[in-house]
């Protein structure tokens, strides 16, 4: 697992965050994974990953929110990046 991938990608994300709207929550924001740690690893941070971008899609499906889309593609760049870093998902 590359581990300086996963903390600039999560850097890289935290930076795009603050373009979009003050309203815009999400759980992510600011939190890193802990290498060490199996209940705070990159594996169950890219689940939250998964399950913020799964919230995300409910929204969009109640209508269009340009902000919400842009945080989709950000959370979906970001989860491409923490994969392509070796984090899993967990089962």
């Amino acid at each position: 697992m590359d581990k300086k991938a996963i903390i600039a990608a999560i850097d890289h994300f935290n930076e795009q965050l603050e373009a979009l709207p003050e309203d815009i929550d999400c759980a992510i924001v600011g939190l890193y994974p802990e290498f060490d740690d199996p209940e705070t690893s990159p594996q169950v941070f890219l689940t939250l990953v998964d399950d913020e971008i799964t919230w995300s899609l409910s929204v969009l499906r109640m209508g269009k929110n340009e902000a919400v889309e842009k945080l989709l593609e950000l959370l979906q760049e970001l989860a491409s990046a923490l994969r392509r870093a070796g984090a899993e998902p967990m089962a």
